[in-house]
């Protein structure tokens, strides 16, 4: 019977005294590890509020690569299976709440949990097979509130204990995680009065009107039950797209000049951003947690004096909300 075994070491010694090389070559060229290729990992949806440490995925994926020979020196020593994302057991996949851990399956034996160090090596050449099966499983590790896509490398083996990596482990494409947490639509305000003020009000720059409440209304659906999902914001001047600042532009139709409109959520004037759902988009903010149902975000609105001299007129602006789910 012919036993596979992803890497074996071939005895070899040096003629050539003080020949030293750095660490570990390949045949991928110099010091470039062999990649293996993981694929055809596609966990499904999945409830978010399973307990913390339940399996949300477990495969056996047959990795594929194009093989190639080792030279380590002064030998290959104890070759280390392990993940590259930071952390040990239940490595990091950069979704928040989400692990993702592997172990090495050899014929009918599974090995642990990586990291798994081999018995060592003596020789100095070694190969490495065009396939290799690892088992896979996806973790709960904390509170889940959206998902994601895991790619790049994810693991290695690498030789002279951890020391040379000698295989690098890629996901092919993506793998998409996906648990069952809301959507929202938005139903925006159709406008917000705020009503006619005498000019005589305003007196200085930084003056502002009464406050007037509004809602911005979302409706969600296709979570799991008492499942719930961070939702961050960001208000954008639609007039001045650039505008950074806390007080958004009049639109150009307004008459009125040397004031402009302030939102406030709670006791926090917003500063307006890019028309972006990146988690992090500059002056996004936190508007709450929404579950399956009907979510208000309260806000105020006001006028604010922002020259010396205030013209009577129309005063209108227009600002646009983007939701991020994070």
């Amino acid at each position: 019977m012919k036993k596979i075994l992803y890497l074996y070491s071939l005895l070899a010694c040096s003629t050539a005294p003080g020949l030293a090389w750095a660490a570990c070559t390949t045949s991928a060229g110099g010091s470039n590890p062999i990649t293996y290729h993981l694929s055809g990992l596609n966990p499904p949806t999945f409830d978010p509020s399973i307990d913390d440490g339940a399996v949300i995925h477990s495969a056996k994926v047959i990795m594929s690569s194009v093989g190639g020979q080792v030279n380590c020196y002064p030998n290959i020593g104890v070759v280390v299976h392990h993940g590259t994302t930071g952390g040990v057991g239940a490595y990091p996949t950069g979704i928040s709440g989400v692990g993702i851990r592997f172990r090495t399956a050899i014929g009918s034996s599974v090995k642990s949990w990586w990291p798994y160090y081999e018995a060592s090596l003596a020789g100095s050449i070694g190969y490495v097979n065009n396939t290799a099966t690892i088992e896979v499983e996806l973790v709960k590790t904390g509170v889940i509130t959206s998902g994601g896509k895991l790619f790049g490398e994810v693991g290695a083996w690498s030789a002279q204990g951890g020391v040379a990596k000698i295989v690098s482990i890629v996901v092919d494409g993506a793998i998409n995680i996906v648990p069952m947490v809301p959507t929202c639509k938005i139903i925006p305000p159709a406008s917000v009065p705020l009503g006619s003020i005498s000019v005589s009000k305003f007196t200085n720059v930084g003056v502002g009107t009464a406050l007037i409440p509004f809602n911005i209304k979302l409706n969600c659906s296709g979570g799991a039950p008492n499942v719930r999902r961070n939702i961050f914001v960001t208000l954008s001047d639609q007039t001045a797209p650039t505008n950074r600042t806390d007080v958004l532009s009049l639109v150009s139709g307004s008459t009125a000049k040397g004031i402009g409109i302030q939102v406030y959520s709670g006791l926090s004037v917003i500063k307006y951003g890019a028309d972006s759902s990146t988690p992090g988009n500059p002056n996004q903010w936190f508007a709450g947690s929404a579950g399956n149902g009907e979510f208000d975000i309260p806000l105020t609105a006001r006028y604010i004096q922002v020259a010396p001299k205030v013209t009577p007129g129309s005063a209108d602006g227009r600002a646009t909300f983007t939701m991020s789910y994070q």
